[in-house]
């Protein structure tokens, strides 16, 4: 599982809930990287 957050601080968070890292989706390259990657995505609010 991958989680996906707007700032690269939420990434302890992502881990500590089980996460293998954290895409920030205000960055455009790691979407460029990330895209075909995921086979699911879940957006909860």
């Amino acid at each position: 599982m991958v989680g996906g957050g707007r700032t690269p601080e939420k990434a302890a968070d992502a881990r500590e809930l089980g996460a293998s890292g954290l895409i920030v989706t205000t960055d455009d390259e790691q979407l460029k990287q990330a895209f075909g990657r995921l086979n699911l995505i879940l957006d909860t609010i």
